[in-house]
């Protein structure tokens, strides 16, 4: 959050000098990481990176025990130190940065290297023979949370001025039954296809058998979009996942609230309880629900599953009937199981503590089981639509292959994502596709070519004139990302996934003939990861796989 307000700022004032400074001082940090994922790659160590964020997230904050402030944590629905955790993991540990200077140090092995953690996570660093500069990590922690304190205050003072500006007529309540679509783009609104279909998270819920059935208002908080109907239910647009209380004594207890809790945060700076600050702003939405006695909260609330951190007013949420849900839009959570055998279990899955998982089958039903608490609940759904598009599938005779692939990144992107091994490369993808296209042909098949996602430059050089070139050949369509990957199934006879894409289940929900292939020969059989889909490794299985899905 520093470093990235740092450049946010230098690029507004456009101060040139500067800014060629900072841009300098980057590209010679960029070269070290490079180099440093080079020397790993060299020592067998890329499983460094991913090793120290699981012990990061692992790693308790012992130094707020019996130190915590009572006004900012009231609830006892949670524990406010693994609360604390997944907020500081999602803010500092996610944040590129970090992997930056971690890679820089082994690219320059004699320098110390700036991270902005709090004490027991830059001790636990330093325990891995990684040089810190104390003094600066230190001022740029104490400043990381000063910037979250000033954040939390501006949310609180922004939250209560606008209700005071409503005025104190009436409080804002929900129409109906509602939900709320948190953290989703436009991408994910429903639009409509030629077949009056739209395969988009709003329009998964209205089919899901489980969803509330007096629903009338579906709220989002994605800008820029105007008010529609949809299935004869309201879409709107709200900032705020809570709607706002004009009560005048609600107005009053939340004032006094904050007074307290500001003054006792003067006393927390003095002293460096810096575990009192950082969530303030979340504590006062959880006590502003905990003080109503008017429903201004939605039917159910869909968080989908980038959100490590759970919000702190979702407990409170809960205990007034609301229904707080995590859903899964993908399946590729395990990893890629290798010789040496399965990587760890990332450290944000680790991390969660939501009660309601909406997984899509068995095989991720128990894998979350194997990473929560038992007593969360875990709910099988099927494929869990996200994004949808109203562009159309081209219509296509003869035999069909839907291919769906994961575009490499550009080196100087792909080395900082700290994956323990390399499987995502120029080389596999570039392999994947090729095999694919090449027998595809020999068998008379036409191939659709789906890329997961639109990447602009970042997007590996290598694989980018291998696009180009495969654009020209005769039996390869290449499609838009933006098509929903069920539409283009559904109008082909054959899915084939990279591992281990969500695509491949979704063949199999439409019982279609669909594997896994795996060109480079490094998955193994029977990865869980799999799902149960059919692994199919190297040309020559692969040609005998589409064999036998043409015979009648």
């Amino acid at each position: 959050m520093v470093i990235s307000l740092i450049d946010g700022i230098l690029k507004k004032i456009n101060i040139e000098f500067l800014s060629k400074f900072f841009r300098k001082l980057y590209l010679r940090k960029l070269m070290d990481s490079m180099r440093g994922y080079r020397v790993l790659k060299r020592t067998n160590r890329l499983p460094f990176l991913h090793s120290l964020r699981i012990q990061i997230d692992a790693r308790k904050l012992t130094g707020i025990s019996g130190k915590l402030n009572k006004s900012v944590f009231f609830a006892s629905d949670y524990e406010p130190e693994v609360s604390i955790r997944q907020y500081l993991l999602v803010r500092l540990l996610l944040y590129k940065y970090v992997n930056l200077s971690l890679l820089s140090y082994f690219g320059k092995p004699k320098s110390k290297i700036l991270l902005p953690f709090p004490k027991e996570w830059r001790d636990l660093v330093r325990e891995q023979g990684v040089s810190i500069h104390e003094g600066l990590s230190k001022f740029f922690w104490g400043l990381e949370v000063a910037l979250l304190w000033m954040k939390g205050i501006y949310e609180i003072l922004s939250f209560t001025l606008n209700t005071l500006k409503s005025g104190f007529k009436s409080m804002e309540s929900n129409d109906g039954a509602t939900v709320f679509f948190e953290g989703i783009s436009s991408k994910c609104l429903p639009r409509v296809g030629k077949d009056g279909k739209s395969y988009d998270i709003i329009s998964w819920y209205l089919q899901w058998e489980n969803k509330n059935p007096n629903i009338r208002t579906i709220y989002h908080n994605v800008k820029g979009i105007s008010d529609f109907e949809y299935q004869n239910i309201k879409v709107l647009y709200r900032k705020n996942l809570i709607a706002f209380g004009n009560s005048i004594l609600i107005s009053i207890r939340l004032w006094l609230w904050f007074c307290k809790v500001f003054l006792s945060n003067l006393i927390d700076i003095v002293l460096g309880r810096w575990w009192n600050l950082v969530l303030i702003g979340e504590s006062f939405y959880a006590y502003y629900l905990r003080i109503q006695k008017q429903a201004v909260l939605c039917n159910d609330y869909m968080f989908q599953s980038d959100w490590t951190y759970r919000p702190l007013w979702t407990y409170e949420a809960e205990k007034k009937g609301s229904r707080v849900l995590f859903y899964f839009y993908s399946t590729n959570s395990e990893g890629i199981r290798t010789e040496s055998g399965y990587k760890p279990v990332d450290y944000d899955w680790r991390s969660l503590t939501w009660s309601h998982y909406l997984v899509w089958d068995t095989h991720q039903a128990e894998f979350m089981r194997q990473v929560i608490p038992e007593w969360q609940k875990t709910e099988i759904v099927g494929p869990i639509w996200l994004s949808n598009s109203d562009k159309e599938v081209p219509k296509i005779s003869g035999k069909t292959i839907s291919v769906f692939d994961v575009q490499p990144m550009r080196y100087s992107i792909y080395h900082m994502l700290g994956a323990p091994y390399e499987y995502f490369i120029p080389d596999n993808a570039i392999r994947f596709v090729d095999d694919i296209c090449s027998i595809g042909k020999e068998l008379d098949f036409k191939i659709i070519w789906k890329r997961k996602r639109e990447v602009g430059n970042h997007i590996h050089p290598r694989f980018e004139n291998f696009l180009k070139r495969n654009e020209r050949k005769e039996n390869v369509i290449l499609l838009d990302p933006e098509v929903a990957a069920i539409r283009l199934i559904q109008e082909t006879d054959i899915c084939i996934s990279m591992p281990f894409t969500s695509t491949a289940l979704i063949g199999k929900h439409l019982n279609k003939p669909s594997c896994y292939y795996d060109a480079s020969g490094l998955v193994t059989q029977g990865d869980k990861g799999a799902h149960g889909i059919e692994i199919v490794s190297g040309p020559d299985d692969l040609r005998k796989w589409l064999l036998n899905q043409k015979r009648p």
